[in-house]
């Protein structure tokens, strides 16, 4: 069985106060809420930067300053799909997302509280503990 779909994009966010943006979201698949960095489809006239910076302004209202790309992971044997994976510096540009049908709530947290959300199991969406070690494993997170 080879399931076929969509390149997308997750993006790990840091203000430039240090706080790490996720983003509580209910996937239909799921039927749960759940804590996520940014993330998203690439349409098909995009390159995966282009979509990682459109994602994070309409899923969390902020504005990306610099983009780092840190890596493309594969999410299973059964797919052909790839993650992109990006770590962005972002400023507030508005007060909600532009797309509201999608997230529930944006939510800025230090980086202990995102050890303790992945600790106790709250982050459960393996493309954004992904994103977050890669991004400290390169020494972006400040």
């Amino acid at each position: 069985v080879v399931i076929e779909g969509r390149d997308f994009i997750t993006v790990i966010c840091q203000t430039t106060e240090g706080k790490i943006i996720l983003v509580e979201a209910y996937p239909y698949p799921w039927q749960m809420k759940t804590i996520t960095a940014v993330g998203g489809m690439i349409e098909d006239d995009e390159k995966s930067k282009e979509a990682a910076i459109r994602e994070t302004e309409e899923e969390t209202g902020y504005k990306v300053e610099n983009i780092t790309y840190l890596g493309k992971t594969k999410i299973s044997f059964l797919n052909t799909v790839n993650n992109y994976l990006y770590f962005a510096i972002v400023k507030r540009i508005n007060s909600k997302p532009l797309d509201p049908n999608e997230i529930i709530s944006v939510n800025e947290f230090s980086i202990e509280e995102i050890h303790k959300l992945i600790k106790n199991g709250d982050i459960l969406h393996s493309s954004t503990m992904n994103a977050f070690l890669l991004a400290k494993f390169y020494n972006l997170i400040k």
